[in-house]
């Protein structure tokens, strides 16, 4: 580990004598406080609420913002250009950078965590905790350790993301990086509830081993949370060297994130099927689910993408043959899209009926029903094809800087207030088309939404067309020439 001269570079930047001494002592500060506490039910609650503020401080609030700052720091020292030319490799960077930008908040977070371990340890020598034993103890803390990762690996990808798109290199926006770093920790780390329920929650989940129904098999719930964090993380930190092999000018395939979402959408899957008995002889609602799953990641990954008029150029032209390399110019967003019009039309014709649709519903539309939702299934499709060539022919434009703000304005006027001023005028047909869920004549709703989608996509066309002119133009003669 040491031999990393990305990760040692870091350690000394971030580990400094005083830092040290000043930990030593408000730990020392912290354990004279908890002592004069009184009973051993109170220095348990003190160690372990200490435990638990002290490492989410350090290891998620500022871990994930030193994930991100030490790449925006970097920048403004104007020495990230002269890493990128070094002989590290892209793994290496993105660990030295990972571990070594956090090291001291990692250094704080441990002595935290041997907080909440003596809050632990107390609480069972004063029965406040029946039947928390070491293994319990030890699953809670590898909970913890794998939180603050996630954590902090998505507030990292989140800064290189930005860094790929941001064309003028200006200083990153690192209360967004961070940002997405707490959002992580929020919906996915924080699914065992054990930071915010306290020693009662812990006790239930990692030491009375209840059971998880998963795909009709039961997994002790402890480790099938544990087993679902380590895939996130995974897929976190994969996420972060496929952007540094990017950032890197390396080689990379574009079926990572693909690959991710097919995965993700079978966990739900697992869910899926074992909460709902007619789901799981339903391929068309199973189909469903993967759809969704793989339109959501096209939004993330055309938004995460540069959206390069010349790196469109340069895929279709491998694409004709006339180029090499066509797995490295297909763009990432490219293959997920596929994968959700694939799931998407085999929903719609598989069918999508189930005892998860309300009953109403049923009986107002008769046999129609199956028919209602068919053409809603492609109606949704459809506007997502109508916003990929929005999203598409805005970033083609001039102003690419602020392609992706623009985008998401233009969005929200199509899905929010452009329905509510046509229903407001009796249209309501007319305003079906942009929301399908609301039709009463969904095939009409399909055949506007078909046309928007038209519509987008040539005006994609035209936009990056001019783009192509606009470019060429801006050529000297003699490399025209040449």
């Amino acid at each position: 580990m040491m031999l990393n001269p990305e990760f040692r570079r870091n350690l000394w930047l971030e580990i400094s004598t005083s830092r040290l001494i000043g930990l030593a002592v408000l730990a020392g500060l912290l354990v004279a406080l908890l002592e004069a506490g009184g009973s051993i039910t109170d220095l348990s609650e003190g160690y372990t609420l200490t435990g638990k503020i002290g490492f989410f401080l350090t290891a998620i609030l500022w871990g994930t913002r030193r994930a991100a700052s030490g790449l925006a720091s970097e920048q403004r020292g104007a020495t990230w250009d002269w890493q990128r030319l070094s002989s590290m490799g892209a793994w290496q960077m993105t660990w030295g950078k990972m571990l070594g930008a956090t090291a001291f908040t990692w250094l704080a977070a441990i002595v935290f965590l041997g907080f909440l371990v003596i809050g632990r340890l107390k609480g069972v020598e004063g029965h406040a905790l029946w039947g928390y034993g070491p293994g319990a103890l030890g699953l809670e803390l590898l909970s913890f350790i794998i939180d603050a990762l996630l954590a902090q690996a998505v507030a990292l990808a989140a800064a290189l993301v930005l860094l790929r798109k941001r064309h003028d290199r200006q200083t990153l926006a690192i209360g967004f990086c961070q940002g997405a770093g707490l959002l992580a920790y929020l919906l996915l780390a924080g699914a065992d509830g054990t930071f915010f329920f306290g020693q009662d929650a812990v006790a239930s989940i990692y030491g009375a081993h209840p059971a998880v129904d998963w795909y009709g098999l039961s997994f002790s719930a402890g480790y099938f949370i544990i087993g679902s964090k380590l895939f996130f993380l995974i897929a976190a930190v994969a996420s972060c060297l496929r952007l540094m092999r990017e950032e890197l000018q390396l080689r990379t395939r574009p079926w990572g994130w693909a690959l991710f979402l097919l995965l993700f959408a079978a966990y739900l899957n697992g869910f899926l099927v074992t909460a709902c008995a007619t789901c799981a002889d339903s391929p068309g609602i199973q189909a469903a689910l993967f759809g969704a799953v793989l339109g959501i990641g096209t939004y993330l990954a055309l938004f995460a993408d540069r959206k390069d008029p010349q790196d469109i150029g340069r895929f279709l032209d491998a694409l004709r043959g006339r180029e090499s390399r066509l797995q490295e110019r297909i763009p990432r967003w490219l293959p997920a899209l596929a994968l959700t019009l694939i799931f998407s039309l085999a929903a719609a014709f598989l069918g999508i009926e189930g005892e998860w649709i309300d009953r109403e519903f049923i009986d107002y539309f008769g046999r129609r029903a199956d028919q209602h939702l068919q053409a809603l299934v492609l109606a949704s499709l459809a506007l997502l094809l109508r916003d990929v060539g929005i999203i598409l022919g805005m970033s083609f434009g001039k102003l690419r800087g602020r392609a992706d703000l623009m985008t998401i304005f233009w969005l929200g006027l199509l899905y929010m207030l452009v329905p509510l001023v046509l229903q407001g005028m009796g249209l309501h047909r007319l305003a079906s088309t942009f929301t399908p869920a609301t039709a009463l004549e969904p095939w009409t709703a399909f055949a506007g939404a078909a046309v928007q989608a038209i519509v987008a996509l040539g005006w994609a066309v035209y936009r990056w067309r001019g783009s192509q002119r606009a470019f060429m133009a801006s050529l000297p003669k003699e490399s025209l020439t040449a």
